[in-house]
């Protein structure tokens, strides 16, 4: 139980660090001894954090992590085809154009990857901010669409059925 709370307030710090503002869970009071143990154990708080960590997070993450390296080695796989390549039994190698295909592949995961991971670690951060305490009112992820206080609503012109301009025709 102390070890799932420990991981769940990291990644509240993490989260905030980020710039999202989470709301602290409140823990029961614990005291020394076989009773402070007792009343740790019996903290709904603390269940619902080992809930999540192990449960969501662990999966999660891990799924990420996989990905992310896949899409890295992916990258790294196709830009240095020309120089592995040879390594291949020559019935593999047949194919004409394939070292172009190969890199032009490579570079586009290489190019793509940043993106990826920042996709990834946003997911993380949903799942994380919703399901580990919640956002504070008002809150907002990183890098999402700002909003500012309203401004004058720009009004356009009618439109007109036929689509002409009035008076012609």
């Amino acid at each position: 139980m102390t070890l799932a709370s420990g991981a769940a307030r990291r990644d509240r710090a993490r989260l905030e660090r980020w710039g999202l503002e989470v709301s602290a869970p409140q823990y029961r009071p614990t005291g020394a001894g076989p009773t402070g143990l007792l009343r740790r154990v019996t903290d709904l708080r603390r269940w619902l954090d080992l809930g999540f960590e192990g449960l969501i997070a662990l999966p999660l993450r891990l799924f990420t992590a996989g990905l992310t390296a896949l899409w890295g080695t992916g990258a790294l796989a196709g830009l240095s085809y020309w120089a592995w390549s040879r390594l291949l039994p020559a019935d593999l190698r047949e194919l004409p154009g394939q070292w172009a295909l190969a890199a032009v592949t490579g570079l586009v995961l290489a190019l793509t990857l940043p993106g990826i991971v920042h996709l990834l670690a946003r997911l993380d951060a949903i799942v994380t901010a919703s399901l580990l305490g919640g956002a504070a009112p008002g809150a907002r992820l990183p890098g999402g669409p700002r909003r500012g206080p309203p401004g004058p609503r720009q009004r356009r012109p009618p439109r007109l059925a036929c689509g002409r301009p009035r008076g012609a025709g």
